[in-house]
């Protein structure tokens, strides 16, 4: 997805360099450029081998910091409007069944990376558990 991305910038800006015999090296740094940042920074699960997209620690505390302006907001109103609306990101159910291009998917395998989710969160510190079942992101040193 990303190299498709930059074929079409690269085409409405510089066409010509498209049509050289370098136009598959760039292609290949930028996928491994990717790569290599979402694996330092915690967002794969590994650097090589069979890779997929996660939250190490470091990076979904980095996230919660960065982008509550409270001291703290409701899991579900975190799923939804941090990670769905403003980072693109689909975690739970109704974040998953609001995406047209999951409505194949089990929704109910959401129901467990929402549940992960809120394991890290308050193994990091950054979740708070209600008697009644709330849960709350809070970024409030305690």
């Amino acid at each position: 997805m990303i190299a498709d991305a930059l074929v079409r910038h690269a085409s409405d800006k510089a066409p010509e360099l498209l049509r050289t015999e370098r136009s598959t090296k760039w292609r290949d740094t930028s996928r491994n450029f990717f790569s290599a940042t979402m694996g330092t920074i915690g967002g794969l699960n590994a650097m090589q081998g069979k890779r997929h997209f996660t939250l190490q620690p470091q990076l979904l505390e980095a996230i919660v910091l960065a982008t509550l302006d409270r001291k703290e907001i409701a899991f579900e109103e975190f799923c939804r409007s941090v990670l769905f609306r403003d980072l693109d990101l689909i975690v739970d159910r109704v974040s998953a069944s609001e995406c047209e291009r999951l409505s194949n998917m089990n929704l109910s395998d959401f129901d467990d990376n929402a549940d992960h989710l809120a394991s890290a969160l308050e193994a990091l510190g950054l979740l708070q558990q209600y008697s009644d079942m709330t849960k709350m992101v809070t970024v409030e040193v305690k």
